[in-house]
């Protein structure tokens, strides 16, 4: 199930961004990005348990239009390569897309996120 992140998802999120980025420096950027900036998080949950997590931020440009950023993606090191991430990613450009955001950009692996447009 993919449904907007809580509050009380909170520490969850930390422990899979940290545990598939092998280091805390993303599960920080999600709380800097969270109290700045975000627009959502989304979560993926198998069990009760949040497997993996997507945020989108606002992207300040000279435009009036707004834009998001995609950053970070993770998904647990476990449940990886099993198409969450996929999920993940458009579930978010659907909720960017309702967001009023015209557009995403993200800075990210040139074999995985071109796929999705």
């Amino acid at each position: 199930m993919i449904r907007y992140a809580k509050p009380a998802d909170r520490p969850a999120i930390a422990a899979v961004v940290e545990a598939a980025f092998g280091q805390p420096d993303e599960a920080r950027l999600v709380e800097r990005l969270r109290a700045e900036d975000a627009l959502f998080e989304l979560v993926a949950e198998e069990a009760g348990e949040v497997v993996g997590h997507i945020m989108f931020s606002r992207l300040y440009a000279d435009r009036a239009e707004l834009i998001a950023a995609l950053a970070p993606l993770a998904v647990r090191p476990d449940r990886q390569s099993s198409g969450l991430g996929s999920a993940l990613v458009r579930a978010g450009l659907e909720s960017a897309r309702e967001f009023g955001a015209c557009g995403v950009i993200v800075l990210g692996h040139p074999d995985y996120y071109p796929r999705f447009g």
